[in-house]
């Protein structure tokens, strides 16, 4: 069995960590946040996490990463649900323009966890201490290398040997800076996500909820450059966002509470939600966003040995497909299964690269190219830059006006959209895709949006002022 340092102790570092501990390796965590309160409420509104930005941001666990929870930390899947996560079964919400609403083989399959990330945080914290997972709370300052190859971490709290250093301190880590430093450079893919996101959390406080969440976990509003999703959490919660351009200064008033408040009002899908609810956090701004690949074997050849990456730190895509966590989960599977099977160090990172391969570049490449070409819509939209020239297939996107009165289209996406069947599957087999691209040519005008773009941001302004 190996010794084993991970570098991070959030979803990715810790579900990693107790995977493999109940496998018999030895493990250590190093995370610099204090560790979880004691109750749930201090953990959802009062744990303060500097190291992870994104945490009060919506999140949402897809069908991949619940059947990894249910497959290997049975009992954390528990406690979720004990501390309130809802359990939606997306198939339960079908539009009312569907008449097939008969279930079909594995339909149960497409399920999603709907939890705040502070409070998934606080349990999946809670769990690893009661099962007795070695967490230091300190500060990682660099790694221990022998040439290229990693023996362990240095720290405030000392050095920690390792035969496995465990890369999962998210999107902002330092270790590829460290490996910079001793002339080690990885592979760095990176592309802009193009939008920036503002959110707040709410509760409805036991009042009734003005309706269901239009898609089960989630309801959807917007109007021209500005899209509003409400996010289903744990018990009567909830999270507002704002997505706009990441180019788009004048939407970035939604940084003010009031006009925060104002442009969820001005939507029909989200007023009767925000007029029903309370706020219970501040309003939390998340810009700068990139698409980021890392990977640690070139050509074939690994560039360090010693040292495996999962979570953010590895890959990230944009947030508002919510793959975040269900990637990380599947990652800390794989970095299991690979500790299991291969002894050797090189070919462990060989192994894993091959399964990364397999089971998360093709959500996180199509996560890229959906944003590309989103990025062109918008702008093409609001700026009157060139529009985008469509490719003879149908796109992954594209299949989104059909699943509001197709059965097959929208079985077919959600089984993709939660990560249980491959992209490139969407359009295998029937004649979807030929409806899809014939749609192109006899598309009917798109309707008119609830408020105009010159309406939504004069309410904001004027909130601001009062």
């Amino acid at each position: 069995m190996a010794t084993v340092v991970v570098l991070g102790g959030s979803l990715a570092g810790l579900s990693t960590a107790m995977m493999l501990a109940q496998r018999g390796h030895e493990v250590t965590v190093l995370e610099r946040d204090a560790a979880a309160p004691a109750t749930k409420q201090e953990g959802a509104l009062s744990w303060v996490r500097p190291s992870i930005p994104q945490q009060r941001h919506s999140h949402v666990l897809l069908s991949r990463g619940v059947h990894v929870l249910r497959e290997d930390l049975p009992d954390v899947f528990e406690d979720l649900l004990a501390a309130g996560s809802n359990l939606v079964k997306p198939f339960d919400f079908l539009p009312p323009a569907i008449t097939d609403r008969e279930p079909s083989e594995g339909i149960d399959a497409i399920e999603c966890l709907c939890v705040r990330r502070t409070v998934q945080d606080w349990a999946v914290d809670r769990a690893a201490a009661r099962r007795g997972i070695r967490v230091i709370r300190t500060t990682a300052r660099g790694l221990l290398l022998d040439g290229s190859v990693v023996k362990g971490v240095s720290s405030d709290a000392g050095s920690f040997p390792a035969d496995v250093v465990i890369e999962a301190g998210g999107r902002r880590t330092r270790t590829y800076r460290w490996l910079a430093e001793a002339g080690i450079s990885c592979d760095e893919v990176r592309s802009p996500c193009g939008c920036n996101y503002v959110s707040r959390a709410y509760s409805l406080a036991g009042a009734p909820p003005p309706g269901p969440f239009n898609v089960g976990f989630a309801t959807i509003a917007g109007a021209k450059g500005l899209t509003a999703l409400l996010f289903r959490g744990d018990d009567d919660t909830f999270t507002a966002n704002l997505q706009f351009d990441a180019e788009d200064k004048e939407l970035m008033i939604a940084r003010n509470p009031a006009a925060f408040t104002a442009l969820l009002m001005a939507l029909p899908g989200t007023a009767p939600w925000i007029s029903a609810a309370t706020a219970v956090t501040d309003v939390s701004v998340m810009a700068g966003l990139d698409n980021t690949s890392r990977r640690l074997v070139r050509d074939g050849t690994p560039i360090v040995t010693g040292l495996l990456q999962v979570g953010d730190s590895a890959a990230t895509t944009n947030p508002t497909l919510g793959r975040g966590m269900s990637l990380a989960l599947t990652g800390a599977q794989l970095v299991a299964r690979v500790l299991d099977e291969v002894s050797d160090p090189g070919d462990r990172l060989l192994a894993l690269d091959e399964l990364r391969a397999e089971q998360i570049d093709p959500w996180v490449t199509e996560a890229w190219g959906i944003d590309e070409r989103s990025i062109t819509r918008t702008r093409h939209a609001l700026y009157g830059e060139p529009a985008l020239e469509l490719p003879p297939h149908a796109l992954p996107e594209e299949v989104a006006p059909f699943t509001f009165a197709d059965r097959d289209a929208w079985e077919r996406n959600a089984r993709k959209a939660h990560m249980l069947t491959h992209p490139s599957t969407l359009y295998d087999g029937g004649d979807l895709e030929a409806r899809v691209l014939a749609a192109r040519e006899d598309r009917p005008p798109m309707p008119p949006p609830p408020v105009s773009r010159e309406e939504y941001l004069a309410l904001a302004h004027e909130a601001v002022a009062v």
